[in-house]
Order: C-alpha cells, then structure tokens, then sequence
C-alpha cells in the first residue's frame, strides 16, 4: 500500500514542472570570446557552464521532479550570482573570487560533481585559473 502511495504522489509531482530559470545576459559567453585563452575557457565551459551560464546542459534526469526542482533553483541561483553571458570582463577581485570558490572546493559544489565528474577541477586547472587571477595568462 504505501508503494502504490509513493508512486502516486511521484507520477503527481511530475505534472509540476518548474520554468526554465531565465536567461542572463545577451552577450555570448565569456569562454567563446576571441580574446579569452583557449585553457582558460575550456575549465570555465566545462566546470561552469551549466549554472552559470545560458548554455545550461539539461540532462534527462532535470525533467523528473524532485530533482527539476532542485535544479532550476541551483540554475537560476547561479545564473543571478555570476553569468558569464552577462559579464564580459572580470576586474581582479572577481577573478580572485573564482579562484577562492575553485580551490576552497566551493565550487563547483561537491553535489554537482556527484553526477557530473568530468567538471571536477584539476590541479592544472587551477594554475590556469590562478595565472588568470594574477594575470599572467596570455589571448588566445
């Protein structure tokens, strides 16, 4: 009884399908910007990019509720916070901010790397990000 119960109020919440967060900004993303360099924007596409991003990869599983729930909020949150869409140049604090949520493990958050390991950051990734941040790093 309490698993015909369950799957009820499963099938029930997946007529509750939340919006696509909206988009931020208009501009093409930060990494596919000529004058962005090709490691730095391949870690920030690759590790970045589905929340922060207008380029969000809504896998199957971000159609089943709970979890679509749980990832629109994480989408738009991030998306509010820092788009690369919206921002197009980064002063030295910012690029520093990144560095510290990188290498602090912040982000990219430990439950998005359950199912995504492929974003986990390297440690060349972050000498990437950390050239980036003192501004050693070279265009393209």
């Amino acid at each position: 009884m309490a698993l015909v119960g369950l799957t009820v109020v499963f099938a029930a919440a997946q007529v509750l399908q939340p919006d696509e967060p909206k988009l931020n900004g208009k501009e093409r993303p930060f990494w596919d910007r000529p004058e962005t360099n090709h490691r730095l924007a391949a870690i920030l596409k690759r590790s970045c990019g589905d929340c922060h991003s207008n380029e969000t990869n809504w896998p199957w599983y971000a159609k089943l509720s709970p979890g679509s729930w749980m990832m629109a909020r994480h989408v738009a949150g991030g998306r509010s916070k820092l788009s690369f869409n919206a921002q197009t140049e980064f002063s030295v604090y910012e690029r520093y901010e990144i560095l510290d949520a990188a290498k602090s493990g912040v982000m990219p958050p430990a439950s998005y790397l359950w199912l995504h390991p492929g974003a986990r950051l390297k440690t060349e990734d972050l000498a990437v990000l950390n050239d980036w941040a003192e501004g050693k790093l070279e265009s393209k």
